[in-house]
Formats: C-alpha cells, structure tokens, sequence
C-alpha cells in the first residue's frame, strides 16, 4: 500500500542560484497516492546551466529532504531522503534512520564479540582440564595394534621420540589419508596413549550449548602420556619396537596386523581412485556401497600396489567413455566399481600377472605402511608388492 509523504526541506546555504536548483529538483505532488515530480532532472540541468549528473550533489549540498510523516521509532528523527530515487523506496513496518540502524549494528557485533570471547575462555578452560587427563599410561600393558601406531608416530617425528610432544600430526604422512590418520589419533586419545597439550589452540576444540564437545584431531597439539615406570619417550620407543619385534609371540599379533593392513590398503585404494579420477577430470568420487565393496573385492585377492594398477585401468576406460557423445560423464564415473570387479575376476580367472604401482618405499609411502611391511611383517617391499587379503587369512591359519 503506498505511504503519503509530507516532504520538507531543511536549507543549508543561502545561494539564491543553489536554493532554486533544490527547490526545483524536490518539487512535485501525490497524485492518485503516487509521487509525481514536476520537473524532470534534465530540465532542471537546463534551468540552471550545470551538468545533469551535478544536479543531484548540488541539491543534496544545497538542502537536507526529509518526510515529516516518518520518524525513526528510536530517535524520533524524520526520514532523510538523499535523491529523488531513495524517495521512490518505500519502508514498511518501523523506520529506523540510518544511525540508529548503525548503532544497532555495531551493538549486535559487540554482543557477538562478547560472546566470542566467553566462549573462547570456555575452550580454553576446556583443553586445560583435558592437558590434564591421561597423564600416565603403561606402555608395557599397551595393546600391538596401538603399539604399531604409537612407533610409527615416534618414527616419523623426532620430537615425539625426544620429547613425546607433537604438532602438525597431518604432516607426519602416517596414511594415505588425512580422514584415517585422524581416527586413529582420536584411538589413541581415548585408549590413554595421547593426551592434549595445553598449547593446543582453541580452534581445535568445539563446545556446543548442551555441554558436549568434540574436537579435530589434527588440530590438536599432542603429547604421549608419561610411563606409569618413569621411561623416557627415547626407551618408551625402544620398547616398543622390542614389543613389535615380538610378532607372533604376541596374542594380538595377528589380528593386528590384520585390522591395520585393511585399513591402509582401503585408505590406499580410495587415495588412488580420487587422484585418477581427478587427473581424469571426471566428477568427484562418491563413495558407496558399491565402490566400497569393489576395492575390498579387489584388495582380497590382490596387493595394495597391485590395486592401484587395477584402479587405473577402470578410471582410463571411464574416462575413455566420458568423451562418447552418448555417455555422460557421471555415467561414466558409475561404471567404475562394476568394471573394477570385472577386471579383478578376468585376472583371477585369467592368471594375469598384475604388475604392482610403486612409490618410493622409504619417501613417498605412508609411515605407517613402511612400518606395517619393514618391522611389523619383516617383509619390507617385497611382502608389500605381494601381499593380499588371502594371503593374510592364510598366514593368520598357519
């Protein structure tokens, strides 16, 4: 519903010239509850022999126009229009001038600033309180497969054997990919092993209004819990290099080596299948049951680098049926899993000899693979060229 205006100028200078060029530009009537103005902009160029882009600066310069019949709720000021199309914009509801809308403004950011910082001291309180848990830990007591992960973080990090103390925890390279390496830290947390510094920054921890809280693991400045028998972090790693030589005297040998060759090679093959995919061009990965259950097909009979070779077959003939004119090319992502089963079971049936895919063993692969082959298994690359799903069954029998 259009709003009836009562427009009143308020001078601000006393040029005869300057008064008329505002007084012809703000000039006009409501009819039939429109605004109508009197003279257009160009005439009023005309009248007073200036540019037609100056005529809106002088008249603003020149008078203050305002509507009488609308007044800020807060200040009671009236409404200032600043040119004839800011009176053409209509306000429904509560008018509020603009520095009370400012004023607004700036105290909803000190609210929120506020707040901030509540909630920052909050976090901190929070990591404090969390430094404090997991203070001791026997390491004699621990358990192989988190004997495996605790050594391989001390092997890829001086600091961590030295000082048992850690930062940037995705930079140790411990799998293919950041998602695993990040479930595994957050095992060792709640099994005692790890424990969060006091330096860890705010940023790594999430307090939500109900009172629970959860946190990123690769954010978190880390420490190894002290031995409950007062070792250094230097002999806490000797042992458990001494516990991981044991192998097969251990219980929990074999099942360790299980759990943790099929997560790396999982991780592995998902790593490899968005890396082809991305140099393909082709849409993202979406994991689901089906690709999942194609790399475990492919991972049982076949090794880790020999999978990655399978991958990059199937994302070749994809990418191949991307450029048909008929295909399209989430089609042609979709044809993967599939096609990756099929190839597996052609080479099985087949005896294809696959060749496996390498890195460099000691640079480029993940520390806690080259941990998994060299002190675990005893293999080294060798037994990391070769060894499959089956194989461990059958190794975990004997």
């Amino acid at each position: 519903m259009d709003q009836t205006i009562c427009l009143f100028l308020c001078f601000k200078t006393e040029s005869p010239r300057d008064l008329q060029l505002a007084l012809d530009y703000w000039s006009g009537s409501e009819e039939a509850g429109k605004w109508k103005w009197n003279v257009s902009v160009e005439e009023v160029a005309s009248l007073h022999d200036v540019k037609k882009g100056d005529v809106p600066k002088i008249a603003r310069g020149t008078a203050d126009a305002v509507d009488l019949l609308r007044r800020c709720v807060e200040c009671g000021c009236p409404r200032v229009f600043s040119s004839r199309s800011s009176l053409a914009l209509r306000v429904y509801g509560e008018y509020r001038c603009p520095n009370c809308l400012e004023g607004r403004r700036l105290a909803l950011l000190e609210r929120q600033e506020k707040e901030e910082r509540g909630r920052s001291a909050r976090e901190r309180d929070h990591i404090a309180e969390l430094a404090m848990r997991n203070h001791i830990y026997r390491y004699d007591e621990i358990s192989y497969s988190d004997a495996i992960i605790s050594f391989g973080i001390m092997l890829a990090s001086d600091e961590a054997c030295e000082l048992g103390t850690f930062h940037d925890s995705e930079g140790l390279h411990l799998c293919p990919r950041a998602g695993l390496s990040s479930k595994l830290l957050a095992r060792l947390f709640n099994n005692g092993i790890l424990r969060m510094s006091s330096t860890t920054p705010i940023q790594a921890v999430v307090l939500a209004e109900d009172g629970t809280w959860s946190y990123y693991p690769h954010r978190v400045s880390w420490r190894f819990a002290d031995d409950a028998d007062g070792r250094s972090f230097p002999k806490i790693m000797s042992l458990l290099g001494e516990m991981l030589d044991a192998r097969e005297d251990d219980p929990g040998y074999y099942e360790a080596v299980d759990e943790l060759w099929w997560k790396l090679g999982y991780d592995d093959a998902l790593q490899y299948l968005e890396q082809e995919v991305d140099n393909y061009r082709l849409p993202d990965v979406q994991v689901g049951p089906k690709t999942e259950g194609a790399i475990r097909h492919a991972l049982e009979n076949f090794s880790i680098p020999q999978c990655r070779r399978e991958i990059t077959n199937v994302v070749k003939n994809a990418a191949a049926l991307s450029q048909h004119r008929d295909f399209a090319r989430r089609h042609a992502l979709n044809t993967i899993p599939g096609n990756l089963i099929n190839y597996v079971d052609r080479a099985i049936s087949e005896g294809w000899q696959i060749s496996p895919l390498l890195r460099n063993w000691q640079n480029e692969e993940p520390v806690l693979t080259t941990v998994l082959f060299n002190r675990v298994l005893g293999t080294g690359l060798p037994g990391f060229k070769t060894f499959s799903g089956k194989f461990l069954s059958t190794m975990s029998q004997i």
